[in-house]
């Protein structure tokens, strides 16, 4: 007879611990948003959860150069983990370095097939850069092998979405709020298209049906802002902002879209006062730049406003760089430096044949952005 006892116990968990290493990175692999079953994947140490942590928090304050010192040097040591990987794809994502990103999104893709995120990621990125009809073939690869997955619908919502097929985006977002009904996002697009449809009713009541059921949901609240500030109901979408602000502090856009709405309502002091708690709170953020340079145009300060803008522009390049076009090549004109705007709004948008309209019609330095347009076509009129 086998002896039983202390050793054949302590055999048998060395045995069974041995055996899980080898489960237990499939396990994870499973677990994981955006993998399918038999995905291979290197077990993920304890250690680096914090130093991925770290990373994503850098990421949301759009610290991208020190998340990415971060997580290049944890790769240094673990070259094959995918949460590193994937975190750095991410940065180069965020911060708007695109050929970069679909890069190191393409490498994950290649190095793991299974993993459908990349290939979401891949799409979105394709359809942000403007190549659509190349994202959709991704797409349709991918939804051949894990059709109807969630994580693929929505970026073929998004692509819709960027090529303007308001009403095929529309379908994908109700398919993916009908699949997923727990999925806020797919409600909070689907009030989006609504809106960009101009179907505001029906998009009303979706928002009212979402809000009902996620109250305290941040981008909800959000929306019902949107919504009441589309309606030029002031007041209310201040309420709403000011409610996203204390419920959820760490929320930069409420606090900027908050002194905005008190600028609309000429509360300039009140919009100052909230400016100030908010820059204590993130100095160096590029939203909390654009709120200053907003609050001193308001008070037509076009020189301060200028330095602002242009500040924003040489910190953050990659930061909307159309729509800080625009105030800078604003605040030039107001000072009567038209041909200084010309050459911004090139600069930034590179939007030469658009150009080439307003110079026939306000002379050989009017500069022109699509959706700022009229409004420089305005101050034009103002300045003849």
């Amino acid at each position: 007879m086998k002896r039983s006892g202390p050793r054949t116990v302590l055999s048998a968990c060395r045995r069974l611990w041995r055996g899980g290493q080898r489960i237990f990175p499939a396990l994870v692999a499973i677990g994981r948003p955006g993998f399918d079953a038999g995905a291979d994947i290197e077990r993920q140490p304890d250690c680096l959860d914090s130093q991925v942590q770290e990373a994503t928090g850098l990421i949301k304050m759009q610290q991208y150069q020190e998340a990415e010192r971060i997580l290049t040097q944890a790769l240094v040591h673990h070259p094959n983990q995918l949460a590193l990987l994937e975190c750095l794809a991410r940065v180069a994502q965020h911060d708007e370095r695109w050929a970069e990103a679909l890069e190191r999104w393409r490498s994950l893709a290649e190095r793991w097939p299974n993993y459908i995120n990349a290939s979401a990621q891949i799409a979105n990125i394709l359809a942000r850069t403007g190549q659509c009809r190349e994202a959709e073939e991704v797409l349709d690869a991918a939804l051949a092998r894990s059709p109807n997955h969630p994580l693929l619908v929505e970026a073929l919502a998004r692509t819709a979405q960027r090529d303007g097929r308001w009403l095929d985006a529309l379908q994908h977002w109700q398919n993916l709020s009908m699949a997923r009904p727990n999925q806020v996002e797919a409600w909070v697009q689907r009030i989006k298209v609504l809106t960009k449809l101009q179907r505001f009713a029906e998009a009303e009541r979706v928002l009212h049906t979402a809000a009902q059921r996620w109250p305290k949901h941040p981008k909800l609240i959000e929306a019902l802002a949107i919504a009441a500030r589309r309606d030029l109901r002031w007041s209310d979408a201040l309420a709403h902002w000011q409610d996203l602000t204390e419920r959820y502090p760490g929320h930069i856009n409420a606090w900027v879209r908050r002194v905005k709405v008190l600028l609309e309502l000429q509360r300039p002091d009140e919009a100052k006062d909230v400016l100030r708690i908010a820059m204590e709170r993130w100095p160096n953020h590029p939203k909390m730049q654009e709120a200053r340079a907003d609050a001193l145009e308001s008070e037509q300060r076009w020189p301060e406003a200028l330095k602002c803008w242009k500040s924003l522009s040489n910190s953050h390049p990659n930061f909307a760089a159309s729509h800080v076009g625009h105030h800078i090549a604003i605040c030039e004109i107001r000072i009567g430096r038209a041909d200084d705007a010309g050459r911004s709004l090139e600069e930034a948008i590179g939007a030469r044949e658009e150009a080439a309209v307003f110079q026939r019609l306000f002379g050989p330095h009017a500069p022109f952005i699509p959706y700022y347009g009229r409004q420089i076509e305005d101050v034009f009129r103002n300045l003849r």
